[in-house]
């Protein structure tokens, strides 16, 4: 609450500094750039779905908790060891073709 007023999406959160904690599917869509769709296959699906809770019709996703569900799904760089050892077994592949 800001000075006895409840934060709703549409207040202007954003200039004062502060940003909302629960985001509806709609905000959370610009906050992640993903479809609405998309969103709700994350939420209902039965390996590791996307936390989020619905008051009457509208689901809302705390913005914390999207971030930290969201970071278990970086992309994490190849190491050299690993980039060596594919290409090591893509040119004993192409070896062996070319020799056989």
């Amino acid at each position: 609450m800001i000075q006895g007023k409840t934060l709703r999406e549409s207040d202007t959160v954003r200039g004062r500094g502060m940003q909302p904690e629960w985001l509806g599917l709609r905000r959370l869509t610009e906050y992640a750039d993903v479809s609405e769709r998309t969103l709700r296959g994350w939420i209902h699906s039965p390996a590791d779905p996307l936390p989020a809770v619905r008051i009457g019709g509208k689901i809302l996703v705390r913005r914390q908790e999207f971030n930290v569900w969201l970071e278990r799904y970086r992309i994490k760089p190849l190491a050299s060891e690993q980039v060596n050892a594919i290409v090591a077994e893509v040119l004993e592949g192409v070896t062996k073709t070319n020799g056989a």
